[in-house]
């Protein structure tokens, strides 16, 4: 009974074609239509024509360009603001450092 199990799932799978009311040969014409129609469309290009795709192109090179200025804005923005916090301890402990000299000489 297990070796015919190989012959009975190859007879469901045709039950099921035959029950789909279309004829075999549709089954085997499939990839023929399939590639043709592939072909047409490569030939054709794509349905609103090669202007889209340039617009698209278009479009994701800007906002390639504006991700690559707003993260190098953002980093010299961090940047500048580690700066500014060294400047201003520099300038604090400069600030303590003339008061102690002042005060010692008075």
């Amino acid at each position: 009974m297990l070796a015919l199990r190989p012959l009975g799932l190859l007879k469901a799978y045709v039950a099921h074609l035959l029950a789909e009311d279309r004829p075999l040969w549709v089954y085997a014409m499939r990839p023929l239509l399939a590639a043709g129609v592939w072909l047409m469309a490569a030939a054709h290009g794509p349905g609103d024509g090669w202007l889209a795709i340039a617009r698209l192109a278009w479009k994701r090179v800007r906002r390639a360009c504006w991700r690559v200025w707003y993260e190098s804005s953002r980093a010299a923005g961090l940047l500048l603001g580690r700066v500014r916090k060294l400047m201003a301890r520099g300038v604090r402990s400069a600030g303590r450092v003339a008061r102690r000299v002042v005060g010692r000489q008075a």
